[in-house]
């Protein structure tokens, strides 16, 4: 049995930090205008979690 390793939107990014989560299965987002324009869209509430 193979495994496959499925990127999510971080694998384009430039941080380390990102770039270790580029391959969890929750559907991450950069920091970035798109997630919430998608909450808007679809009416539905999303998690923001932000940290410098």
């Amino acid at each position: 049995m193979t495994t496959q390793k499925v990127s999510n939107r971080l694998a384009k990014e430039n941080s380390l930090y990102l770039l270790q989560h580029a391959h969890n299965l929750a559907n991450r987002f950069p920091c970035s205008d798109e997630p919430l324009d998608n909450a808007k869209r679809d009416k539905q509430a999303y998690l923001f979690i932000y940290w410098v």
